[in-house]
């Protein structure tokens, strides 16, 4: 009788532990979740709180209105788009960019200027080359090079040209560029911050 009952009291008890370890388990389960969906909320707060100035970027915006107005007289202010197009990691709505500008500015652009906004356009879209998927990637890699042989049928690169440094929007500095493999070469008078000082020689 003795044995029964000290059976029993062992059922009793495992009976007793094994709903404790279910209960246990059973509020472990719901404090975790809790916590996971506290987490999920509070991570999803944070993004949407996110100030609106880190996801815009004002020197783009920029640049878009002043080139989208007209063809801009500095050259410099298509390649300033450029590059912030591809600081943006945005090469593919940069080389949109400058394909429609190009069609929409076409008859009022000289060769000159149409090259350039073939070659900012052509740029971008080579760097954009991994982004497109692979069977679409030889076609799309096949029309920038039929944009830059475009480029190089209508635009004659220069022997050199003008280089300026500017230091709060006054140029201070400018310099003789040569094409390559000349260089700039110092004619032994002058200010070296002249470029007429300099000739292009090898």
């Amino acid at each position: 009788m003795k044995d029964v009952r000290a059976v029993e009291g062992r059922r009793q008890k495992e009976d007793c532990m094994r709903i404790r370890v279910s209960v246990i388990l059973s509020i472990a389960a719901i404090v975790g979740a809790g916590s996971t969906a506290l987490l999920c909320h509070r991570v999803a707060r944070a993004a949407s709180s996110k100030p609106i100035s880190d996801s815009r970027r004002p020197e783009l915006e920029y640049l878009i209105a002043v080139n989208s107005a007209a063809p801009p007289n500095d050259p410099q202010l298509l390649f300033l788009l450029m590059g912030q197009y591809a600081s943006a990691n945005q090469q593919a709505a940069g080389a949109e960019f400058f394909a429609a500008r190009l069609e929409e500015f076409g008859p009022r652009l000289d060769d000159g200027q149409k090259a350039l906004y073939l070659t900012a356009g052509a740029l971008l879209r080579a760097q954009n080359a991994a982004a497109v998927p692979l069977l679409r990637r030889i076609a799309y890699v096949n029309d920038t090079i039929a944009m830059l042989d475009q480029w190089k049928s209508i635009g004659q690169a220069p022997d050199q040209v003008i280089a300026q440094h500017r230091t709060a929007g006054q140029a201070d500095r400018k310099i003789l560029v040569c094409a390559y493999p000349n260089a700039a070469i110092y004619k032994g008078s002058g200010s070296v911050d002249d470029p007429a000082n300099f000739r292009c020689g090898p």
